[in-house]
């Protein structure tokens, strides 16, 4: 440990003694609403040059539609935040925290602004000095320069890509690796990667040394279109700045933004340590959808599947840690790991949902327990969700009430009811039987059947049962409709069948309890005060009042 701790400071050491402070960032942005856009800026410092300051950083918007609109300053809402590639034990020797292991900081700054129309194509710019010491690059203290594109007449409320992996990486001399920047893409959008150049200024390049460029920053680097996978061996120990651009394409093949993260490799010695080992594929896998790749799923909508992913590491005596950015990718997946040893497995499982953006994108990675610099390793999957039809989970409700049911999948639906429930006679027991959205107010529990024009493979039919119970009634009052500031109003459910109910008031300003059959309300301000209650009875019959 003192040995491989010896080699990797004395390498820091010597390349700090020429290192300027920022190895990396990007621009990010989010839809919000019509023009309406939070915008962030992420930044890497090099902690052991590290002077950025907690204030405003600029970031420049241009478009070419003639819009005039300003310079955008936006606020820091993360400074000096610890991100260094060392093993939780070394993290305190860093030189972020006074040591002499390498230190990396992020910072962020982030606000949310309105742009003045649709534009193809607005510009958000970032620019400072100076980008961190590299071997690839001529000079040592050029400016950085990050760039990110939106195309809102195309996509009128796009979202950028994200980036989730691990900055800034550090990778072992000699050793094979493919790495992933983990981007997520939430509107299901295609995404295109290349390698292109750094740049100081727009349309600057940065000046390469002999023997590289923007689509060769390391010998043999290459970079997988589709996944984003970048495969090299890094064969000389330094710095080697990459800058990736991300584009994003609609359905109809429309460019409808980019955004271009622009990092180092800080290539290193790993004297008695090699990286996990990324899998051929995923295993075991079981459920519906189709394993059309090695990598590759294809699903409908409310279809399940559970798979085995698998990290192998020469280092037999490592443990294995995998991790992924698939809450955001797929919400509610679950993820287990089965092992930690290699080989180290994760069983991963999710139901498809029709609101999840497809394709998309899950990067998993694999980390091992060297210290003090952990080895890892990325592999991608791709999760393509066709459509199905739905109509949503069963309902229960009271005798005499209305389902409102609504069908999703498709522009065309039949319905009808299957033996056994309640008749559909329309404008009676049922609004229409040709609408994506019903009303239902059945006599009896019934099961309701749609089928939709939908195609391409998947499942156009789904039926919902809905559950009709024994109604209770109740009794709604308040002691007083009056009051003056100060004074406290009982409010009371009474229901008028025994058993146990569940009570819901809102809003909940100036009651006392808002989940109780009886809260107090103490109004303090003048004015008409409105509260709604709803009521779950014991059989599963919920009423909704005001008072």
């Amino acid at each position: 440990m003192k040995f491989i701790t010896s080699l990797i400071v004395a390498f820091f050491i010597a390349l700090n003694s020429f290192a300027s402070h920022v190895p990396g960032g990007n621009i990010t942005y989010e839809c919000v609403g019509p023009n309406q856009y939070v915008v962030t800026l992420t930044l890497f410092e090099d902690c052991g040059t590290a002077f950025i300051g907690f204030g405003d950083q600029t970031v420049g918007v241009t478009n070419n539609c003639g819009f005039a609109f300003p310079a955008l300053s936006l606020p820091p809402v993360v400074y000096q935040e610890e991100v260094s590639q060392l093993c939780a034990s070394q993290l305190p020797f860093s030189e972020c925290n006074g040591g002499t292991l390498p230190g990396i900081f992020m910072h962020v700054w982030q606000d949310t602004i309105t742009l003045p129309g649709a534009c193809d194509s607005w510009v958000f710019s970032h620019t400072s000095c100076c980008r961190n010491a590299s071997t690839n690059l001529v000079g040592t203290g050029s400016n950085f320069y990050f760039e990110t594109v939106l195309n809102s007449q195309t996509s009128p409320c796009n979202t950028s890509p994200s980036v989730t992996t691990q900055m800034i990486p550090y990778v072992c001399v000699n050793q094979a690796l493919t790495y992933n920047l983990g981007v997520y893409e939430p509107d299901g959008n295609t995404m295109v990667y290349s390698l292109v150049n750094a740049v100081t200024a727009s349309g600057t390049s940065v000046p390469y040394q002999a023997g590289y460029s923007g689509t060769n920053p390391m010998n043999g680097m290459t970079i997988n279109a589709v996944t984003g996978d970048l495969s090299f061996t890094p064969t000389i120990v330094g710095n080697f700045v990459v800058a990736v651009l991300v584009q994003e394409f609609d359905n109809n093949g429309n460019l409808v933004g980019s955004l271009v993260q622009d990092f180092q490799f800080e290539v290193i010695n790993c004297p008695a340590n090699t990286n996990p080992v990324e899998p051929a594929g995923i295993t075991n896998y079981t459920g519906d959808g189709s394993l059309i790749a090695p990598n590759e799923i294809s699903m409908c909508g409310g279809d399940s599947f559970c798979f085995d992913i698998t990290f192998t590491d020469l280092n037999s005596n490592d443990s294995i840690f995998i991790s992924s950015n698939i809450d955001l990718a797929l919400p509610g997946a679950t993820v287990t790991q089965l092992t930690w040893n290699s080989p180290a497995t994760a069983e991963v499982c999710w139901t498809a949902s029709n609101t999840v953006s497809s394709p998309t994108s899950v990067v998993f990675s694999a980390r091992d327990n060297a210290c003090p610099i952990f080895g890892m390793s990325f592999y991608p999957i791709i999760v393509k969700v066709i459509e199905s039809t739905t109509v949503g989970p069963d309902q229960t409700l009271c005798a005499g009430d209305s389902a409102a049911i609504t069908a999703e999948g498709g522009t065309q639906f039949q319905w009808e009811a299957l033996p056994g429930g309640d008749t559909i006679i329309i404008g009676n027991t049922f609004s229409c039987d040709t609408c994506a959205s019903v009303f239902a107010p059945p006599s009896i529990t019934t099961t309701y059947a749609v089928v939709s024009d939908l195609g391409g493979g998947c499942v156009n039919t789904d039926t919902i049962t809905v559950n009709v119970v024994p109604d209770f009634a109740y009794t709604l009052t308040q002691s007083s409709t009056t009051a003056c500031i100060g004074n406290e109003i009982q409010l009371e459910v009474t229901p008028n069948i025994p058993g146990s109910y569940i009570y819901s008031w809102s809003p909940v300003t100036n009651l006392n309890n808002s989940s109780i059959s009886n809260p107090v309300f103490t109004p303090v301000a003048p004015g008409v005060y409105q509260y709604f209650v709803q009521i779950l009875g014991p059989t599963g019959c919920t009423k909704y009042d005001t008072i």
